[in-house]
């Protein structure tokens, strides 16, 4: 939040030319803002943007925000019902680490027609997932677990649970 209100500072001291280093600089310049609207507005506007990128080096705003987990994700790719696609599931096999809750694993279908995620095993069933949804399934147990489209049945894909 300081940042924010530092960037802001600058930015104002810049535009209003109160700032004494902008208003030596459009002195010695010999630029009038009101003569020349269009020069001294590059200007203004170039200080702005390197005070910014200054302000974010210098106190490294990328190492204070926060990281998003990642959540176990498949998509189930667009055109996947194509029996020409090599990877209608992408990651094709996905590998994740089991936590001591499980994990939940999610699909999302990126393709324009019905889908199903299926163990060979029976151990898991989507049912019907409609383009632009999802469906999750929480893994308890360490294993490799194959799958396929029951609509498609040559789309193929694993979850390794580690």
């Amino acid at each position: 939040m300081k940042l924010l209100i530092l960037h802001i500072l600058i930015t104002f001291l810049f535009f209003t030319g109160r700032g004494p280093s902008i208003a030596n600089f459009i002195k010695s310049a010999k630029l009038n803002p009101f003569d020349n609207l269009h020069t001294a507005s590059k200007v203004l506007i170039i200080m702005a943007v390197l005070s910014f990128f200054f302000t974010m080096e210098h106190y490294n705003i990328s190492a204070q925000m926060p990281q998003v987990p990642q959540v176990p994700t498949i998509y189930i790719r667009s055109g996947a019902s194509n029996p020409g696609i090599q990877t209608p599931f992408d990651p094709p096999v996905a590998n994740f680490g089991l936590t001591g809750g499980g994990i939940t694993v999610t699909w999302i279908n990126e393709d324009t027609v019905l889908h199903t995620v299926t163990s060979l095993t029976n151990s898991f069933d989507s049912q019907m997932i409609a383009p632009g949804n999802s469906f999750a399934h929480t893994f308890f147990d360490s294993g490799y677990y194959d799958y396929y489209c029951t609509l498609h049945p040559y789309m193929t894909g694993a979850v390794n649970i580690s």
